[in-house]
């Protein structure tokens, strides 16, 4: 699975360039064919060899690259009557599959509990396969404001779950499938969690390993600092595998706004970091690991960055 590091707030187009590829070099700026004002398109987006999914409100777009363009492949909607709000809000592609989150989600009788949709390619067809909700889901849950694929594992953050009595602490949910049957596997939960820690906001999930997001955590005295949370699988059981947070992070940098892994690296943003004099310019932060043992590699901001540019948000 390859996510692009970042949701592209809401634009009307999205921008891509593969650098990494001689022959996609050249940014192309991919354009909703059927777009109106304010739907948002490319708030989320994410990409995985020559496919790539972007969200837009209340549907997704999939587009195929053919070798000299990106061509509108698919677009995803909920399936049923009614139109399902913030359908897009979250999106996330591993091959042939791809899921979609809608945190605005009713679900029975609990309005914004959220779901997550998942659909299969075959040929150039895209079809629904499966709805993917908590099965200890409430109303106002947000469920699928993050979504992350590796395979045939899939996770989806809950950032306003509560646990205990702590409002807003977060949880994440997998779901496995087998076949064409998509059963939940775990609740990721952190050990040390506490309210208003938004556990959830970011998720990712590369093989047996998955990380997830809670931008809002205190860390010693600092409120906000931020973290992420790592867990990995053994057989069907999840564990809390390390907890990573930033050398120099000090208070309301929120790391863990977004979050990706593959295999053995990990990044996670810290949007509202101060760089130097520039205060939210916003920073993004390499762990990699050894063994079982997770350490800060590298801290990565932008050569022309501004005060409140929000990197890797």
């Amino acid at each position: 699975m390859r996510l692009v590091f970042c949701a592209l707030s809401v634009l009307a187009a999205v921008v891509i360039a593969l650098p990494a590829l001689a022959q996609r070099s050249t940014p192309a700026q991919l354009v909703d064919p059927a777009g109106t004002g304010g739907e948002g398109f490319g708030y989320s987006v994410a990409i995985d060899g020559d496919t790539m999914i972007a969200g837009a409100s209340e549907s997704a777009r999939v587009y195929r690259w053919t070798g000299s363009a990106w061509v509108l492949e698919a677009t995803l909607t909920a399936p049923g009557p009614t139109i399902v709000r913030d359908f897009g809000i979250s999106v996330a592609i591993s091959g042939d599959t791809a899921v979609v989150g809608a945190d605005y989600d009713t679900v029975g009788a609990n309005t914004l509990q959220g779901a997550v949709y998942v659909y299969v390619r075959t040929g150039t067809t895209w079809t629904y396969q499966a709805t993917l909700t908590d099965s200890g889901g409430t109303a106002d849950r947000f469920f699928g404001f993050s979504v992350g694929i590796s395979g045939n594992t899939v996770i989806a953050g809950c950032y306003a779950d509560t646990i205990g009595v702590n409002a807003y602490q977060g949880s994440a949910s997998v779901f496995v499938r087998s076949g064409t049957t998509w059963t939940q596997q775990a609740r990721l939960i952190a050990a040390d969690g506490a309210a208003a820690d938004w556990f959830g906001k970011s998720v990712s999930v590369s093989g047996d390993t998955a990380i997830v997001g809670s931008y809002r955590s205190e860390v010693g005295a600092n409120t906000d600092q931020g973290a992420a949370y790592v867990f990995v699988r053994s057989g069907t059981t999840w564990s809390e595998q390390a907890k990573l947070t930033a050398s120099d992070g000090a208070a309301f940098d929120r790391l863990g706004d977004q979050v990706v892994i593959s295999g053995d690296t990990a990044m996670v943003g810290a949007r509202s970091d101060d760089v130097g004099a520039n205060a939210d310019q916003g920073s993004a932060y390499v762990f990699v690991r050894s063994g079982v043992t997770w350490s800060q590699q590298a801290k990565l901001t932008a050569s022309d960055g501004a005060a409140g540019d929000s990197f890797a948000s």
